[in-house]
């Protein structure tokens, strides 16, 4: 598709996994911002029910970065985060689709803002664990698929974990979680994810 490279190539899922991992120093020691956006746009390309939501919004997939608007943590990896995707943007696509970066603030009535925005994604930055379960209420109504770079986040029902192993990017996938905001997560995923709640 012109300059641009397609992410969601199933026989080349596992290939570009080892391309993006080759990319780390063996003195790292955590994902930068730009490897995490582009290992979270590689996972949604293997959403299978992701093309059927976003037929309808003109081919855009919508990332929202939801932060807590008083805490700078917070606010800081959503800025990152979002810089990181508007310029993978110009670079990579999921499938044919174009990539865009949303800012969200936690708030109350998300499930509107979600809808608004036509959301299919949605990376959590930090400070945001005790509103977990209203955030995830809102995801699974309006199927959502909810990343985060935290473990705990996965274990307490977020659906995508993007982690570091202290060698390397690890995918963690609570796999009912994915399930329950509507998410159909390919064999090709799971099968080099860490995947709690079968």
């Amino acid at each position: 598709m012109n300059s641009k490279q397609r992410i969601g190539l199933g026989k080349l899922f596992f290939f570009s996994i080892v391309l993006l991992w080759s990319g780390f120093s063996q003195a790292q020691t955590e994902i930068s911002v730009d490897q995490r956006a582009l290992l979270m746009m590689k996972v949604l390309g293997y959403d299978q029910s992701l093309f059927s939501k976003v037929s309808s919004i003109k081919g855009v997939v919508n990332i929202g970065v939801l932060a807590r608007r008083e805490n700078a943590n917070s606010l800081e990896c959503q800025k990152e985060m979002l810089s990181s995707l508007k310029r993978l943007g110009k670079k990579f696509s999921i499938g044919n689709h174009l990539v865009l970066g949303k800012a969200v603030g936690f708030e109350t009535g998300l499930e509107k803002i979600f809808k608004k925005s036509g959301l299919q994604a949605l990376f959590i930055c930090p400070e945001l664990t005790e509103e977990l379960p209203v955030i995830l209420l809102a995801t699974r109504s309006q199927n959502v698929l909810s990343l985060s770079d935290r473990d705990q986040d996965v274990e307490a029902g977020v659906s995508v974990g993007l982690l570091w192993d202290g060698k390397k990017p690890l995918i963690k996938v609570n796999l009912k979680s994915s399930r329950q905001e509507g998410a159909k997560l390919s064999s090709s995923l799971l099968q080099i994810a860490q995947v709690v709640n079968r």
